[in-house]
């Protein structure tokens, strides 16, 4: 199970508004989900997604999860905003998360989208 709450810091693609249409594409193995249907117009770099997302995985296995960060456009093609990329397996067999699982209170994390442009960070979800 993922949860992505917020988008902070995200860069601005359209620049007649200086804003962003954004929505989530979440990627398992060949498993896919895409919030395309329902862009959420960022307002100062922030937006909400306050998203569940219910993806099976085999560990070990495929243990990539990539997650994407898209602008809608209506006359173009959709633009990357960027990509985090959270390796599950080396997660779960990670002493430190397995320590996380047994607490009450859930981890919130904070990661670094990553576009084309090396070391330029886009933005970071939560």
């Amino acid at each position: 199970r993922l949860y992505v709450l917020r988008g902070l810091h995200l860069t601005a693609l359209d620049e007649d508004t200086n804003t962003s249409d954004a929505y989530l594409r979440v990627k398992l193995g060949n498993q896919i989900v895409s919030g395309v249907d329902h862009p959420i117009v960022t307002r100062n770099g922030e937006v909400d997604f306050c998203k569940r997302y219910d993806l099976k995985a085999r560990l070990p296995g495929t243990s990539r999860l990539k997650i994407d960060v898209y602008d809608k456009d209506m006359l173009s093609f959709d633009d990357l905003i960027g990509t985090s990329i959270i390796q599950l397996e080396d997660r779960w067999f990670s002493e430190e998360w397995q320590g996380f699982g047994k607490q009450e209170r859930k981890v919130a994390e904070r990661k670094a989208k990553q576009s084309d442009a090396p070391n330029l960070n886009r933005g970071d979800l939560k």
